[in-house]
């Protein structure tokens, strides 16, 4: 993979180079102030009977997209995403799905770049994102991409929780290996309130686990920089009907959390500037 080097725009310090065109930007979440770009939405509490809606109506009501400050986020991306999770009596969820553009087939190659922030009381819901102790049990998920099922623990997650030694919150990726009965957390950075956590993700779907890829760029700063790149073989999934783009893998963005401690809470988040690309310079360009 590239080093990832902080540019000079004039008026943008600690941003990327003007060079970085979006010529390989594939697709954007964000860039207009609707969902109209992602493929469904998916809410899940008490108010839909504990079972996955689809209904845009539901949506409207714990999804908002919103004009942002573009010099208050990594990206100058013009809108953010804030959403809610509702009390429900089992696993909770309000996320956004999309499908890759031009599908999985096996060595397929994306790359994602993201931010999120974690509102403490500074939300349009005027609320603190909980985390629960450092217990089995108890998780949140922020972003995640999921195998081609409904079923089973994604293959890559996102996840904000609490160590169970020290119980010290934390960001972290996990991964479901070959072999193993539950994810595994390969990366793990300090939780923070008020501060956009920039990611940047690339992707190798596969049905081979000596295959399949995921490659991680993150920074709590104004820019991503030059980091050694991590690789772990994975599992990914690949689509196993080419000529059908939505029968293969797919990207959860939002959140989605366990019964246990969150049932009966109310949990909120901020999301902003979701970019697939064919590169990586295509997805560190700005909109």
């Amino acid at each position: 993979m590239p080093e990832i080097r902080p540019g000079t725009t004039p008026g943008r310090p600690d941003t990327y180079a003007v060079g970085l065109r979006a010529a390989g930007v594939l697709w954007r979440g964000f860039d207009v102030p609707d969902l109209s770009r992602w493929y469904t939405t998916q809410v899940q509490d008490n108010q839909t009977g504990r079972t996955i809606s689809h209904n845009p109506q539901v949506a409207q009501q714990v999804m908002l997209v919103r004009p942002i400050d573009p010099g208050s986020n990594p990206f100058a991306e013009p809108y953010r995403f804030d959403l809610a999770v509702r009390p429900c009596n089992g696993v909770s969820r309000t996320e956004l799905v999309h499908y890759p553009v031009n599908g999985t087939p096996g060595g397929a190659k994306y790359f994602y770049r993201w931010s999120t922030l974690f509102p403490l009381g500074e939300s349009e819901f005027n609320s603190a994102f909980p985390i629960g102790p450092g217990t089995q049990g108890i998780w949140q998920v922020f972003t995640q991409w999921h195998q081609a099922s409904n079923t089973g623990s994604p293959p890559i997650a996102f996840s904000a929780k609490r160590e169970k030694s020290s119980n010290a919150p934390y960001i972290g990726l996990e991964l479901s290996m070959p072999g193993t009965p539950y994810p595994i957390g390969v990366w793990k950075a300090p939780f923070t309130y008020n501060e956009w956590h920039n990611f940047v993700v690339s992707v190798v779907y596969s049905n081979s686990s000596s295959q399949g890829e995921v490659g991680l760029w993150y920074s709590t700063g104004w820019a991503i920089p030059p980091q050694a790149v991590q690789t772990w073989n994975l599992k990914t999934t690949a689509s196993t009907n080419p000529n059908d783009k939505t029968t293969g893998p797919y990207l959860k963005h939002g959140l989605y959390r366990s019964q246990k401690y969150y049932g009966q809470r109310h949990s909120y988040v901020a999301h902003c500037g979701m970019v697939e690309g064919d590169s990586l310079a295509a997805v560190l360009a700005n909109p």
